[in-house]
């Protein structure tokens, strides 16, 4: 039994394990500082997570490349993490995941570890996009499925035009179009005759 269990601070992994073996322990608080290596360790998961707050100890040396999200999560929720620098390689579902975009969105850069196998049809311009911006893009074909608004949007046309297809998915409400708005909209591969109308120039 530890007779002071309450004031238990910035202890090491293998010592809040001890601290939890104890027999009088009750889920008390405590307070982690340890290396990297050891915070991130798939085996001390339970010790980290149930730690009121950890600090890693090497950030400013760790070896912080090709992450998966869930360990970026980790590293960015320490106590001392202070926008340090880090690399993220994972799968195309978490690198695609909107709950991970923040961690994905700053990391310095990104890899899809499964480019060559992942499912990479029906996109939204947005992901098509995080698509191109990864490290190991090499140019995958892709389909876009995406509003109106967003295919033709100029901003968007490299993104389009690489597309092996795409589909407006709002393609009943198009109006007032160029030529070549019109044109995007006719080579759709959902595109079945809808009527639109032309507002362009002369020329």
């Amino acid at each position: 039994a530890i007779s002071d269990i309450d004031n238990v601070t910035d202890v090491t992994v293998a010592q809040a394990d001890l601290l939890r073996g104890a027999s009088n322990y009750d889920d008390e608080t405590y307070s982690l500082s340890d290396t990297w290596e050891n915070l991130s360790n798939a085996n001390n998961t339970a010790t980290v997570e149930d730690a009121d707050s950890y600090a890693i100890s090497d950030i400013e040396t760790a070896n912080l490349t090709n992450l998966s999200v869930t360990l970026a999560d980790l590293l960015r929720g320490a106590s001392n993490y202070d926008d340090e620098t880090y690399t993220v390689s994972d799968t195309w579902v978490n690198i695609s995941d909107a709950d991970n975009t923040e961690t994905v969105e700053d990391a310095d850069s990104y890899a899809i570890s499964d480019i060559e196998a992942a499912s990479l049809t029906d996109l939204s311009v947005a992901l098509a996009d995080l698509l191109r911006g990864a490290s190991n893009y090499d140019g995958e074909t892709y389909s876009l499925s995406d509003t109106w608004a967003n295919i033709s949007n100029a901003d968007n046309a490299a993104t389009v035009a690489d597309a092996d297809s795409y589909a407006i998915s709002d393609i009943d409400n198009v109006t007032d179009v160029t030529v070549a708005q019109a044109d995007l909209l006719r080579g759709a591969s959902n595109y079945d005759d809808e009527t639109y109308s032309l507002s362009d120039t002369w020329e």
